[in-house]
């Protein structure tokens, strides 16, 4: 369904209306030491702490059908690894997929 999204070393995560994750990239599941088939059908809040306001975003997002992205994001209080250093969030209209959430570690 997301072949395309396998090679990308940009880490790529797939959330549907309800923000629960329908797919993560092999370059996410590494940034996050976080494994795809574990992660499926939860939401952030359920895998990670401290999400309630990216989820607020996320939500605003939705209603608004519209992005959102952050280039200057502190410290991700949910990520075990806080190496995430932008955000961008993409609307897309679709059936069963309504929300990308992209992150890009950043090159050192």
């Amino acid at each position: 369904m997301f072949e395309g999204l396998e090679l990308l070393e940009t880490a790529v995560m797939i959330l549907d209306e309800r923000l629960r994750i329908v797919y993560v990239n092999p370059a996410l599941e590494n940034l996050l030491d976080l494994s795809g088939k574990a992660a499926l059908g939860q939401t952030l809040g359920n895998l990670f702490s401290g999400t309630r306001s990216l989820e607020d975003k996320l939500q605003k997002c939705l209603r608004e059908e519209r992005g959102y992205s952050d280039e200057a994001m502190p410290p991700a209080p949910w990520s075990p690894k806080p190496r995430i250093r932008s955000l961008s969030v993409t609307t897309i209209r679709r059936t069963s997929v309504r929300r990308l959430l992209r992150s890009s570690s950043g090159k050192q």
